[in-house]
């Protein structure tokens, strides 16, 4: 099999093309998974100047990483790696890098005091995000300074506070990502947000909603809104020109869209071709339940 130098970790590792993109595999951004690279951003990356290779690719290592680890397909396309830069879920702060660590450990624990070996240290700092070993280890000795865990080699351990900790981040962070995309009538984003957005996290799923205007819908927004997004759901009331764009991206990074659309229109909508039809609905607490029954036959 054809091996490449992957440009986020750098290592040699098995690599294939699969039509017009990279597929990468176990390489230290997805040492138990693979992910997907636009075959064109390929050579442009390798040709990339210092600050990209020093600054951005850190991140993106750092989000492959993470977002393999909770089995989210990576599909990253020239549009994508620009919007993990300025993404809000990419941390910035020491702080924030410090609080990945700990929810790693909590999800990779049986519990508190028990340990989680890191092999091969100095290859995990985009665990962290962080650009080096160096400040892989600053995080840790920070966090061990605050009693948060405990380190000897490559085994660390949560402490019973930092498991605690550990846990209300993960609980509030670790939800599964979900696009919302709606056309821009206030009432019927309202309805949307007192029913059908408290559903979704009910259920386990962060509801991203879109914050672009009609006239504002560029590839860069919906780059940053989709990222790592399980689904979408797209309603077609109104056949709102940012939604069929933003579904579009979507299903071309190859993200499901589950479409809905307000009966009396539903006559008039067509979706992409490929596309299931769309769930008709009367209002939005109808939708609700349907939406439900959808998730539970594994939508």
């Amino acid at each position: 099999m054809e091996t490449k130098r992957c440009l986020f970790c750098e290592q040699i590792v098995p690599a294939r093309l699969v039509g017009e993109e990279l597929l990468f595999e176990g390489c230290f951004c997805a040492p138990n998974g693979q992910y997907r690279l636009q075959h064109d951003y390929y050579a442009a990356g390798q040709d990339a100047g210092f600050r990209a290779k020093s600054e951005l690719f850190p991140l993106v290592s750092g989000y492959i990483r993470e977002r393999t680890e909770y089995e989210e397909a990576v599909a990253l396309t020239e549009e994508t790696i620009a919007s993990i830069r300025t993404s809000p879920d990419v941390p910035g702060s020491i702080e924030e890098k410090a609080v990945r660590l700990i929810r790693y450990l909590y999800r990779n624990a049986e519990g508190p005091d028990i340990p989680v070996f890191i092999h091969r240290l100095t290859e995990r700092y985009n665990l962290t995000y962080s650009p080096n070993l160096q400040e892989f280890i600053y995080i840790i000795d920070c966090l061990r300074q605050e009693g948060m865990l405990e380190r000897s080699g490559s085994s660390v351990k949560l402490t019973a506070e930092g498991w605690a900790k550990a846990a209300e981040a993960e609980g509030k962070q670790g939800a599964k990502r979900c696009a919302v995309l709606l056309p821009r009538d206030e009432e019927l984003r309202q309805a949307w947000i007192d029913d059908i957005i408290p559903g979704l996290e009910r259920i386990g799923y962060q509801p991203m909603l879109d914050t672009w205007g009609e006239q504002r819908s560029g590839q860069e927004d919906a780059a940053t809104m989709l990222a790592g997004c399980k689904f979408a759901i797209a309603d077609a009331t109104g056949q709102s020109p940012s939604v069929f764009y933003a579904a579009g991206f979507a299903q071309g990074n190859r993200i499901p869209v589950i479409w809905t659309v307000r009966q009396e229109q539903a006559e008039g909508v067509s979706v992409p071709p490929g596309q299931a039809r769309p769930i008709r609905w009367s209002d939005t607490e109808e939708l609700a339940a349907k939406l439900q029954l959808q998730f539970r036959k594994g939508e």
